[in-house]
């Protein structure tokens, strides 16, 4: 009926399908929405981390930090419930180190830290339904109007055999 739960295979056990919303499942949490309320479950049910007031969208933990939106802007808090930098007008999750955050019309990387990646400025970052842009370590950034490929330095690995791509997809392995 349009509602999420949590199943785990190993053990054949699940959580009913009580959710509007719910991220995979990451350091033990969850993040789920339930009457317009986002909060971290643990697979008992039980509220495990706590946010200042109700975020407008909570993303999946990893590398130590989930993105969150509140007030329209995007940001991460950590399992303290810290939030860090909550001024992007989009932002992507953490993966190998990395996320893509959108500041002024342009996507940049930035590191765990916080700091920026590198000094590209991007037209867009492919991401997946969660925010990933850096699954296997790479990623798809685009600058004059066509899609690179390029490491979690910032390094472009497809200058040196092509031009760039029209479209371009995130690795599925």
């Amino acid at each position: 009926d349009g509602k999420y739960g949590l199943i785990d295979p190993n053990i054949a056990a699940y959580m009913p399908c009580n959710y509007e919303a719910a991220s995979p499942l990451a350091d033990d949490v969850f993040a789920v929405k339930t009457n317009a309320d986002y909060y971290y479950s643990d697979t008992y049910a039980n509220r495990k981390v706590a946010t200042v007031e109700t975020p407008e969208y909570l993303g999946p933990f990893n590398n130590g930090f989930a993105l969150i939106k509140a007030d329209g802007l995007y940001g991460y808090i950590d399992k303290s419930g810290t939030r860090y930098h909550i001024q992007f007008e989009d932002a992507g999750s953490f993966s190998n180190g990395i996320a893509p955050i959108k500041l002024e019309g342009k996507w940049y990387i930035i590191d765990k830290s916080f700091n920026y990646v590198s000094n590209l400025a991007f037209e867009d970052i492919i991401m997946d339904e969660y925010g990933f842009c850096s699954v296997y370590g790479v990623f798809f950034g685009k600058m004059d109007g066509k899609y690179h490929l390029y490491d979690v330095k910032g390094n472009n690995l497809s200058a040196a055999h092509c031009d760039g791509f029209e479209d371009a997809k995130l690795f599925a392995s």
